[in-house]
């Protein structure tokens, strides 16, 4: 008897180990959740120099850009201007909760928009980013759903 119980937490030691090392296991394996990168084509092209909202898809449509280079810009007073080459559907209406489409004209920074301003996002699809020099279009969830834009980890 006294080998039964001494061999019981031997067993009970095996048995944590292999819960706690299946539970790591399942916690390591499963992904993060992560904003949406939208990196699509090359934005050298594009006219606007920074960060940039279309209001259609493909970069098109009235543009907007900013030349900050490290604050962000609560979208809520702007406007789409013409660009060359890009249309003018959207000119002069709104950019907040009008763009399809952004650009990044940077060779040094990430480009964020946020589905609220402030650049706030309560979750992570509340946001897309691009990498320097990329473009793409927005996410049906920030699709005409953006307020916020900011440029940020520039090296």
């Amino acid at each position: 008897m006294v080998r039964r119980f001494a061999s019981f937490p031997r067993r009970a030691a095996v048995v944590a180990i292999a819960f706690l090392t299946f539970g790591g296991i399942a916690t390591v394996s499963a992904a993060p959740a992560q904003a949406d990168k939208i990196d699509k084509w090359s934005s050298w092209w594009q006219p606007c120099k920074k960060m940039c909202l279309y209001y259609s898809q493909g970069l098109k449509g009235g543009c907007w850009s900013s030349n900050n280079v490290y604050d962000g810009e609560d979208l809520s007073s702007e406007l789409f201007d013409a660009c060359s080459g890009t249309g003018s559907a959207g000119v002069n209406q709104g950019v907040a909760g009008n763009a399809a489409s952004m650009g990044n004209g940077t060779t040094n920074c990430n480009v964020t928009a946020w589905y609220y301003p402030g650049w706030i996002g309560y979750s992570d699809a509340d946001e897309n980013w691009l990498h320097p020099g990329w473009a793409g279009n927005l996410t049906s969830r920030l699709r005409n759903n953006e307020y916020s834009i900011e440029m940020d980890n520039c090296t």
